[in-house]
């Protein structure tokens, strides 16, 4: 379970194309959705409400104890069929159409001789040397 990014090389040639993968279970906090519009949540809590973030108040930061008396609660419910890092990174500029930003990686492979030519077979998906 988790989170990948899937790298595919289109036949025939063509920019490298990458997509986010989520592999969580529907309950994972990646799921949790909340109609606050809230663009910073500094963490997710639960009570016995269930899941919800603290949302900031005047002059207080996310970072710092928020006063009984100021806190208010952001109810959080899971919404089926989104994750929020599949979201945020799929609109990143390192992972854009054209290409990938400093990003490099290896894909071990096991050469296959063919009498007179070498092809190639990958090792295990998803691995590095």
């Amino acid at each position: 379970m988790g989170h990948a990014i899937t790298f595919t090389l289109p036949e025939g040639g063509g920019p490298l194309r990458s997509q986010v993968v989520c592999t969580e279970p529907p309950e994972a906090d990646c799921h949790l959705t909340s109609e606050c519009g809230c663009e910073t949540i500094g963490s997710i809590e639960t009570d016995e409400l269930g899941k919800y973030h603290l949302a900031r108040s005047e002059g207080y930061d996310l970072g710092m104890p928020i006063p009984t008396e100021r806190e208010v609660k952001h109810r959080m419910e899971p919404l089926p069929g989104s994750c929020n890092i599949v979201d945020w990174l799929e609109n990143d500029d390192a992972l854009d159409e054209n290409g990938l930003a400093d990003v490099s990686f290896t894909v071990p492979i096991e050469p296959v001789w063919e009498g007179d030519y070498y092809q190639w077979k990958p090792l295990q998906e998803g691995t590095t040397p």
